[in-house]
């Protein structure tokens, strides 16, 4: 079935998580009991939630769009940049589900917390779990540094894509490094409530750093190809300092939702 068979493995798969976690909710044995008895719309609810909800969608956006333009920048250097590109993206998904793993709870925890006005247990929460996703990342980054070409031959033993998408990995090692530090602030920021900071840090990395970098060093002679990736890596380090920095300043605690 080709690339429909992969479309049609997404639908099915999403669709039966959507039956199950409705199943969950609405079951005997969650925790949380969702009933639609005194059902009422809650303008006042919605517009909160739109409010919180509506920079982190910006934010999703963003991530969409860049990987929109990185595609076009990289199509003219052939299929074989392509393919070491999404070889690459597919690892990066890997190597991001520590990161998705614990992201969310710190952001629950830090809600929670705040709630309980307990700001500094909230602010525990989130680099307890900065340091439990770092330390698997790096973990995980040796073990990408020192069998690279074996990881590649996975999805492809062709050598002119081992050799390019191996050193598209090298590069991309770096930023995998910080992927925890952007990944689990900008969590616990928006577990907070403050999102319109991660809003501005996603759109600022994205069209101040990503796109021109990656246009300008695949232009430039000696960077081709690879300068879209460093541009990628930068962006990601960036990204990760810039709520590193927001967070601490600590401002997200006085927050109000």
């Amino acid at each position: 079935m080709g690339v429909s068979g992969a479309a049609t493995t997404a639908v099915i798969s999403q669709s039966v998580g959507v039956i199950l976690g409705i199943r969950i909710l609405f079951g005997q044995k969650s925790r949380i009991r969702i009933s639609f008895k005194g059902f009422r719309f809650d303008t006042n609810l919605i517009w909160r939630i739109v409010r919180i909800g509506f920079p982190s969608l910006i934010s999703g956006i963003q991530r969409n769009l860049n990987q929109f333009f990185l595609q076009i920048f990289i199509a003219p250097f052939g299929t074989i940049a392509l393919a070491s590109h999404t070889i690459n993206q597919r690892i990066e998904m890997f190597m991001s589900m520590p990161s998705m793993s614990f992201e969310w709870e710190p952001g629950v925890l830090v809600g929670q917390n705040l709630g309980a006005r307990q700001p500094q247990r909230a602010e525990k929460s989130a680099w307890l779990a900065v340091l439990l996703v770092e330390g698997l990342l790096v973990v995980m980054s040796l073990v990408l540094l020192i069998w690279t070409a074996p990881v590649i031959r996975i999805f492809n033993g062709e050598a002119s894509l081992v050799n390019m998408a191996g050193n598209f990995l090298r590069i991309a090692l770096i930023g995998y490094l910080f992927l925890g530090i952007g990944s689990v602030f900008m969590s616990s920021l928006q577990g907070a409530g403050d999102t319109i900071p991660t809003m501005i840090i996603s759109i600022g990395t994205v069209w101040l750093i990503t796109i021109p970098l990656a246009y300008y060093f695949h232009l430039q002679d000696g960077w081709g190809i690879y300068g879209i990736r460093w541009a990628m890596t930068a962006s990601t380090v960036a990204s990760a300092l810039a709520n590193f920095i927001y967070f601490r300043t600590g401002k997200w605690k006085t927050r109000i939702v």
